[in-house]
């Protein structure tokens, strides 16, 4: 099934069972993983925890390809407050705040993503 299906199994080698009654160790469980991703996992065993069975950290490590657009950056440093201050006291007092938060929440954005601060 393994091999029709195309699954890996996640192992370093490092054993992940001790028997306390013989003294021994031993690689019992493992992981499987679909062959696609199989590259960015990797399997380690941690440090034991009381039990037989040491646990186990299986980390995903997929690179995100992520497109930054710097005309979306705004510099705060750049920022005319007064001008900004002046702007939202415009902006409320031309459409105060009602009950019906949604709307005046969506009202409010609209109307100062439309003033200009210079």
């Amino acid at each position: 099934m393994m091999d029709d299906k195309e699954f890996m199994i996640l192992k370093d080698g490092s054993p992940n069972h001790s028997s306390f009654s013989y003294n021994t160790s031993e690689v019992f469980d493992i992981s499987i993983t679909s062959a696609d991703i199989f590259p960015q996992c990797t399997w380690s065993v941690l440090e034991h925890i009381g039990r037989d069975h040491f646990p186990i950290l299986i980390k995903y490590s997929k690179r995100q390809r992520v497109v930054i657009n710097w005309d979306k950056f705004w510099n705060f440093e750049k920022v005319n407050w007064d001008s900004f201050r002046e702007a939202v006291d415009i902006c409320l007092a031309s459409e105060p705040m009602t009950v019906d938060l949604t709307r005046s929440w969506t009202i409010f954005k609209k109307k100062l993503s439309l003033t200009r601060l210079d």
